[in-house]
């Protein structure tokens, strides 16, 4: 068996032990969306997120996980209205990071290559990936 197929099975496994753990509802949801999101059921996963927000309102990784997953559907202004709320919760460098990626997508340089450098200042680990991303615009 493929290492990706192991994967997909401790996903998989993943979610069914947390649809019955007694966890709470938000932290469920999210860890569902979030493994969801891996198995590449966005839809399914764009519920989950929902649902978090819903019992949270100012669940920032929620907002931030389903951006995520509304930029790999290729939605990216929805992905942009997602990141946007979780960085009016609490700001965070990966957050920026995956903003720019959405401003990027769209062609929105300028607006991209400030949240790529506000990543930067932030403190974001991914310096060579933004600053290869910068070097594009």
């Amino acid at each position: 068996m493929r290492r990706n197929e192991i994967n997909l099975i401790n996903y998989q496994l993943l979610i069914l032990r947390l649809k019955w753990k007694c966890l709470n509802a938000n932290l469920k949801y999210l860890y569902i969306g979030f493994a969801l999101n891996r198995l590449n059921k966005y839809q399914e996963a764009i519920e989950c997120y929902d649902k978090a927000i819903s019992i949270n309102s100012k669940n920032d990784n929620a907002f931030c996980n389903k951006g995520l997953t509304l930029h790999n559907l290729k939605q990216y202004s929805n992905a942009l209205v997602c990141y946007n709320q979780a960085l009016s919760i609490s700001i965070d460098p990966i957050r920026l990071k995956l903003k720019a990626d959405s401003l990027f997508q769209l062609g929105m340089k300028l607006e991209a290559k400030e949240t790529y450098l506000a990543a930067l200042q932030q403190g974001s680990t991914e310096q060579e990936y933004i600053k290869k991303q910068l070097q594009k615009l």
